[in-house]
């Protein structure tokens, strides 16, 4: 086994720039409520189809696989002297 592996998750992740954890829940609370003024630029920004229960595990681990490939190959490169 290749690590690291992720076994199980709940909850999607924050969207990149939204204000942190305070931000992200503001962010869900503008999407649960269609009458919001911000509600359909919110829904945009996120690209329409967000769900926040949804988590994927596949999808995590090709991150992952992606990051483990990354650091191979930086390893793998000479290294430079100072």
């Amino acid at each position: 086994v290749a690590y690291p592996v992720c076994l199980a998750g709940e909850l999607a992740c924050p969207h990149e720039d939204c204000g942190g954890v305070w931000g992200y829940y503001q962010l869900l609370d503008v999407l649960a409520d269609k009458k919001h003024k911000e509600h359909e630029k919110v829904s945009q920004w996120v690209g329409g189809g967000f769900d926040p229960e949804r988590f994927d595990v596949e999808a995590v681990n090709g991150h992952l696989a992606a990051w483990r490939g990354y650091q191979a190959r930086r390893a793998a490169r000479p290294q430079r002297k100072l």
